[in-house]
């Protein structure tokens, strides 16, 4: 949980500013301006199992239920399986991978500039 509200902090500070923060099946995500919910999970790796199948129906369903969004956005830091990734893009989830990894590689550029 630390390391998602960290990359939550770098994604608000350093990629947009986020409108709140919502809550679906207890897990926090992002809500952006334009209506888009944005989860951040810090997996090196995102298989399709049974369990994350549930897991996404469930907050599928919960953002569902929230007036005003427009979309869902899926920040791994790691990789998401083929399956995953198929499945997900069909349940309407664009995916970025590592997401941590691109910030992290900016930090350093602006920091080894100054």
């Amino acid at each position: 949980m630390r390391a998602m509200a960290q990359l939550m902090g770098f994604y608000n500070e350093r990629v947009e500013s986020i409108r709140a923060f919502i809550k679906a099946d207890s897990l926090p995500l992002l809500e952006k301006v334009d209506g888009t919910v944005v989860a951040i999970l810090p997996l090196d790796y995102l298989a399709w199992t049974q369990r994350s199948a549930n897991k996404e129906k469930s907050i599928s369903e919960a953002i569902r239920k929230i007036p005003g969004i427009k979309g869902k956005e899926l920040l791994v830091i790691g990789t998401v399986d083929s399956r995953a990734r198929k499945v997900l893009e069909t349940a309407g989830w664009t995916i970025q991978e590592k997401f941590a990894q691109r910030i992290l590689q900016e930090i350093m550029i602006k920091n080894v500039v100054k």
